[in-house]
């Protein structure tokens, strides 16, 4: 199964860094987040920390990064806003990610500390956002082979075949 993840983050990248076909790749990330999600009880302390990283890809697939700076705006513990500039804004709100941030046991929030660093990188950072697209992709893969258990087969050749319908040649 990991080679299929590796495979698969690979093709997301790959589309990620072809402008005509980043907003597919962006898409497919979305859909795979949304596996996690349905995956996860509602109770799920990761839960929240996961749809805040999830809600800055979306805003991000919409070409919305004003949008996205308003989300993570509203996080938990984000700063004060004031008279920052976008820069400082994004420098702290990198700072509130960290919040996410869990050792490989916990895959769920090391998909939600990369989805929302890599977020980030795409409105401020589009080149670094490029290089880290795979990182992202495979983190957020296996949060999602972690949050279907004995499922987890199934819903990763669910997850490829979402990443082949969209990025195929007809789907392009």
């Amino acid at each position: 199964m990991e080679e299929q993840i590796q495979g698969l983050a690979t093709l997301v990248a790959e589309a990620y860094a072809n402008p005509d076909r980043r907003r597919a790749s962006l898409e497919i990330m979305c859909e795979w987040g949304r596996v996690v999600l349905d995956h996860l009880p509602l109770g799920h302390t990761d839960r929240p920390s996961f749809s805040e990283a999830l809600g800055a890809v979306k805003a991000i697939a919409r070409d919305r990064p004003d949008e996205l700076l308003s989300l993570l705006r509203e996080w938990p513990g984000a700063p004060m806003i004031g008279d920052m500039s976008r820069r400082q804004v994004v420098r702290e709100l990198r700072g509130v990610c960290e919040s996410f941030r869990a050792g490989p046991n916990n895959p769920t929030l090391m998909a939600a500390w990369l989805l929302s660093h890599w977020a980030l990188d795409a409105v401020e950072r589009p080149k670094v956002a490029v290089k880290g697209t795979k990182e992202a992709a495979l983190a957020l893969l296996r949060a999602v082979r972690h949050a279907t258990l004995d499922t987890a087969d199934a819903a990763i050749t669910a997850c490829a075949d979402v990443a082949h319908a969209r990025l195929s040649p007809a789907g392009a």
